[in-house]
């Protein structure tokens, strides 16, 4: 890391820009503008965020599923190999999933559908670890559905990120990048100092972190809504617009603004 960090200072301070486009050399100054703009936009923070929550919550298992399978289920380590390639199985088929349900239901849903997935497996875990009845099937089955969330919450989130800018993604990108790792270690260094208990731990975290992203995705939402909660679905070139209005859909015509008001919102069937 440190070596690292050295080359990149050293590429900073004695490399000079080669875009054609720009032909100034960077500054420190253009640098943390850049960030100040990109950490500004709180659509792009609130799904870093998120994007953080699913990856904390892969990173809590791959890192305590060896000391649970082999310690208190007594797995060879040839049973747990075959058993995480099986788990991991769910992020392929989610990946394969993935394109359809956000062409059919959007991409915040489809996140949003990510987050209850996870918390459904956390309370599950929890519930079966506090009864006591937990068994090898009933951990690996609540581990992998969180496994098979994590495109559902990682991708889109990231998606949603990055197309928030066109002219920052690169200050975009290293801001995003860099706090998965820092939100994913840092939780996880946190939550294991808490207690020795990780089946606990794990359910009360996959519980906890994604009702987190799901109040953000909440007031991701809100904010895309006009006042008076109606909300623009599209403005077509016939001089019609259409919103959204206590789960109704209206539409409004511009030809029509000397008559009253009642006469232009005009109701669409559904």
């Amino acid at each position: 890391m440190a070596l690292l960090l050295c080359a990149m200072f050293a590429v900073y301070l004695r490399c000079r820009e080669t875009n054609a486009h720009k032909n100034r050399s960077i500054t420190a100054r253009d640098v943390f503008a850049a960030y100040r703009v990109v950490l500004s936009d709180a659509t792009f923070v609130s799904s870093t965020i998120v994007a953080g929550v699913g990856m904390t919550c892969f990173v809590m298992y791959t890192s305590s599923s060896p000391f649970v399978l082999q310690q208190q289920f007594s797995y060879s380590a040839t049973q747990y190999g075959w058993v995480s390639a099986l788990v991991g199985s769910g992020l392929v088929v989610s990946r394969l999933l993935l394109p359809r349900l956000i062409g059919r239901f959007g991409m915040l849903p489809t996140m949003i559908a990510g987050l209850f997935i996870a918390i459904f497996c956390g309370v599950a875990l929890l519930t079966l670890s506090t009864l006591g009845g937990l068994s090898p099937r009933g951990f690996l089955l609540s581990v992998a559905g969180v496994s098979f969330s994590y495109s559902f919450i990682v991708l889109c989130a990231s998606a949603i990120c990055m197309s928030r800018f066109t002219a920052h993604r690169g200050a975009a990108g290293a801001i995003y990048c860099c706090s998965q790792m820092g939100l994913a270690f840092g939780v996880n260094s946190l939550v294991s100092s808490v207690s020795s208990d990780v089946i606990t731990l794990l359910g009360v975290s996959y519980i906890a972190l994604p009702m987190l992203g799901l109040l953000l995705c909440a007031r991701q939402s809100a904010a895309h809504r006009l006042p008076g909660k109606a909300r623009r679905l599209r403005r077509p070139a016939t001089g019609r617009s259409r919103y959204r209005i206590g789960g109704n859909t209206f539409q409004y015509s511009y030809a029509a603004k000397e008559e009253s008001r009642a006469r232009c919102f005009q109701r669409v069937p559904a």
